[in-house]
């Protein structure tokens, strides 16, 4: 659902996704793909407020793995919320008052492993940088990402605020439309984000080992996405990254909680399911686009894309995608 509004009031739109891709698409300032970690319904929903410079958003998804990039005009703070058992972004393990800060470019890799819940802020380049400034801290250069800690205090303050701004977008959206309301809005915004991180320390770095598992896993999906035109199997990932099958198993288990096997397979589910979306189906398309990505026995193929999307391959809604892909990695999932 969406509400259209003039230029200078307050826009809000909210909607839920049981598809992953649309899911990806629609986060706001960053270019992300979701892969789902649970077999069934993908579940998500997403609230964004657009408030002048700021965007926020409150969002819900069941477990997922998360590849992302920040636009590179922007800059975002993500604040998760709930229950964070088994959550790591970027190597680090989150903690219900950590902040993540996201410059312009930046990578992102979460992986939540069970339902989880998470707000965000982002504004321009110099909107941010005016921000740390009055903070006392210095700005993230572009293309880097970093953990805070907060006071739970301030993490908590900042995502009551825009817990309600979200949850007047979603009961009483004509609110939104008060005269003046954009400027206050604004001015409190700066205030909680300037208080929360004056306030916050930097995040201890992650340990080698934790480093080392996201940089196999990093380099694997990026082999993925120079080959993303036929399917990638665990033998030729373990000789193209120089890793043993043991090492690869762990960064992946560690990292993912799934075997690499699980993890390839279930992105060539993924890029079959995007081929299927945006082109008319037939029942030779299914059968092509199944071997095209590696699944030559049809009925394993039906029955496993049926577990992870909930429908079969000749039941797949049409619909074409679009702003999810990653820049310069065309065809990522």
């Amino acid at each position: 659902m969406s509400k259209l509004s003039r230029p200078d009031e307050i826009t809000c739109r909210i909607m839920s996704f049981s598809d992953a891709d649309e899911f990806a698409t629609a986060i706001s300032d960053a270019f992300c793909t979701t892969v789902p970690l649970v077999s069934g319904s993908f579940a998500a929903a997403i609230t964004q407020v657009q408030v002048g410079d700021f965007a926020l958003q409150r969002a819900s998804v069941s477990a997922h793995i998360n590849h992302g990039l920040m636009h590179p005009d922007r800059y975002g703070v993500v604040l998760p919320t709930g229950d964070l058992t088994g959550a790591t972004v970027n190597g680090y393990s989150f903690a219900p008052s950590n902040l993540l800060i996201l410059a312009g470019g930046a990578d992102l890799e979460a992986v939540c492993k069970r339902t989880q819940a998470w707000s965000s802020i982002a504004c321009g380049a110099a909107e941010f940088e005016q921000l740390m400034e009055f903070a006392g801290m210095e700005c993230p250069s572009a293309g880097s990402g970093s953990i805070l800690v907060a006071p739970p205090s301030g993490a908590t303050t900042l995502v009551r605020g825009i817990g309600a701004l979200a949850e007047l977008a979603e009961t009483m959206p004509s609110v939104l439309r008060t005269a003046g309301l954009e400027q206050s809005v604004t001015e409190s915004l700066r205030e909680m984000l300037t208080q929360t991180l004056v306030d916050a320390d930097r995040h201890p770095e992650p340990s080698l080992t934790a480093r080392d598992l996201l940089h196999v896993v990093n380099n694997a999906d990026g082999y993925l996405r120079e080959h993303i035109t036929r399917p990638i199997y665990t033998e030729e990932l373990c000789t193209a990254l120089g890793v043993s099958p043991r090492k690869l198993h762990n960064a992946f288990a560690s990292m993912y909680g799934i075997s690499p096997h699980a993890y390839l397979k279930r992105r060539r589910l993924m890029l079959a399911h995007q081929a299927l979306r945006t082109n008319a189906l037939s029942p030779h398309l299914v059968k092509s686009v199944a071997l095209a990505h590696g699944f030559w026995h049809l009925g394993n193929f039906a029955h496993d894309y049926r577990a992870l999307f909930g429908n079969m391959p000749s039941n797949t809604r049409p619909g074409a995608l679009c702003g999810g892909d990653l820049p310069g990695r065309e065809g990522d999932l």
